[in-house]
């Protein structure tokens, strides 16, 4: 597939531009005109400009996945079905693009879920295999309504975890902020003072004034190592399995995030195992793919142990506890759940008590942000002022023996 860039006008007499991928020029015209534009200009995309494409948002497919569900369910045909959404679309929309193509995909034989694997960059192996399996039991509109609460569980799952990340950001930034500020503005006012009497500076003092004097000579060098520091080790994370363990195992152990951050994986994958299971996808194919969406080495390890243990005989809830990583609720949960034969249920529950104990350990750790800012400046404050107050009261009880 050849990504071009076109200009066209649409129905409207307006200038759209936009993106297509297809085999050939002719191809794109074609599929171009049955999304009533009429071409102008149509050249292959370079190379440098797919940073700029236009990206399909998790809330576009949640939109793409309700309307199809809802189309579906009122009896409409899948093909009918895409062509609706993709005509509502604006012709600029990147999501008008893809549906042309599953139309163009369906016309021409493939089924929806065959469509939809040729978009793996949007419609994931999970949604894929989510789909076929609704196709198959003919229970489609079931399993796209399943999808869509799932997707905007993720969405919710995703900002909760965004607000993690958040408030060590924030008191980082401003902690910085304000050591820069003293640091630039305030000590070196001081220190002139101190230095223009001639006394002996303590060392104290001298720790401060070499600190201000490092960051107000040398600060683009703490600048380039901080960038540097950062860059290798978000490329060492993708590129060097032992470095992404090392940092995911990091992730969900740290105090006061860690129990946060695990909540939130566990929650995460027992959800989409959950869906798939419930929608009939075998339990030793289902544990394969989720290992995919929880993002963590360590718990993607334990997932494929316990997968393992699974497909040489062991229980499912037995083969989870063996791993030594998922809590005994969990364990508890699955045993229940496998016994009764409601192992589906079972899992969902597991999901939203995760869910909601993520979301309880986020509310507690929102107060304690300003506390620990102020508690960070106050130590700062108190080193500069034990830094530069005893040299002044020295000068002072100099200047009164006099």
């Amino acid at each position: 597939m050849t990504a071009y860039k076109y200009k066209a006008i649409d129905k409207k007499g307006k200038i759209q531009r936009g993106r297509i991928d297809s085999g050939t020029v002719q191809d794109a015209e074609q599929r171009l005109g049955k999304m009533d534009l009429d071409v102008i200009a149509l050249n292959v995309e370079k190379h440098d400009s797919s940073l700029l494409r236009k990206k399909v948002s998790r809330k576009d497919i949640i939109d793409f996945t309700f309307h199809m569900e809802q189309l579906i369910k009122a009896g409409v045909p899948i093909l009918d079905a895409i062509s609706d959404l993709r005509d509502s679309y604006p012709a600029n929309s990147q999501l008008k693009v893809v549906t042309a193509a599953l139309a163009e995909d369906i016309q021409s034989g493939k089924n929806f879920s065959q469509a939809l694997a040729v978009h793996p960059s949007i419609f994931g192996e999970v949604y894929v295999s989510t789909v076929r399996v609704g196709e198959q039991s003919g229970k489609l509109h079931q399993v796209l309504a399943e999808l869509a609460e799932m997707l905007e569980w993720q969405d919710d799952l995703t900002t909760q975890a965004k607000k993690i990340m958040t408030y060590p950001i924030i008191a980082l930034t401003v902690i910085n902020g304000v050591i820069t500020f003293l640091m630039t503005m305030v000590v070196p006012d001081l220190v002139t003072f101190i230095k223009s009497i001639g006394m002996e500076i303590p060392p104290l003092t001298q720790a401060l004034i070499d600190t201000s004097d490092f960051l107000i000579n040398y600060w683009y060098i703490l600048i380039i190592t901080i960038v540097t520091v950062i860059a290798l080790t978000i490329i060492s994370h993708k590129k060097i399995p032992k470095v992404r363990r090392f940092f995911d195992k990091i992730f969900i152990t740290m105090p006061l995030f860690g129990a946060i951050v695990l909540k939130l994986k566990i929650s995460r994958f027992t959800k989409y195992f959950a869906l798939m299971y419930a929608s009939g996808i075998t339990v030793l194919e289902t544990l394969e793919m989720c290992k995919s969406v929880v993002r963590n080495m360590v718990i993607e390890e334990a997932i494929e142990l316990a997968r393992t243990q699974i497909s040489e005989g062991e229980g499912i809830s037995s083969s989870f506890a063996n791993v030594g990583i998922f809590p005994p609720f969990v364990i508890r949960m699955m045993s229940v759940g496998e016994t009764g034969g409601g192992l589906d249920e079972s899992l969902y529950n597991i999901s939203h008590f995760y869910t909601k104990e993520a979301k309880a350990g986020i509310d507690k750790i929102e107060p304690m942000v300003i506390p620990l800012l102020t508690l960070v400046v106050a130590a700062l404050l108190i080193w500069i002022v034990l830094a530069v107050i005893p040299p002044i009261f020295d000068i002072v009880s100099k200047l009164g023996t006099m």
